[in-house]
């Protein structure tokens, strides 16, 4: 049963992985409409007046973060502590939880540290042909 544990890194990271691709595919219309010019069609003008606003005010997401990406690196945490538990009486639960918790761990800092350069590309990209 304590096997069982091992598979939470790995379901938060596969979480993680899908709600980073939904974040970067939601900034990158959002960018698109920013970028948009209204000359070119003015019943786009709402949309970019809107995600203008979203732009600077993106501070306002920041709990996306900590619900996210910490929540799965202390779940991982946890799944390490309760492998120290083991180490006595079952070597081999033991050394599964350390690992599988640390790999959630590295897995957790791996995705975040790749969505920010990603988020960082899309907010810095100068969307050609459209300015």
């Amino acid at each position: 049963m304590h096997l069982t544990l091992c598979l939470i890194p790995l379901a938060c990271s596969y979480v993680d992985l899908l709600c980073v691709n939904l974040q970067l595919r939601m900034l990158v219309i959002g960018r698109f409409f920013e970028a948009f010019p209204d000359k070119k069609l003015p019943e786009i003008h709402f949309m970019k007046l809107y995600e203008i606003f979203c732009a600077t005010n993106r501070n306002a997401y920041c709990l996306d973060d900590l619900a996210q990406f910490w929540s799965t690196a202390f779940v991982s945490l946890l799944i390490v502590i309760a492998g120290c538990f083991h180490y006595e009486s079952d070597r081999r639960t033991f050394y599964a939880l350390i690992v599988f918790g640390v790999a959630g761990v590295l897995l957790t800092f791996l995705i975040r540290n790749r969505y920010h350069k990603l988020h960082l590309r899309i907010m810095n990209h100068d969307l050609i042909g459209y300015k």
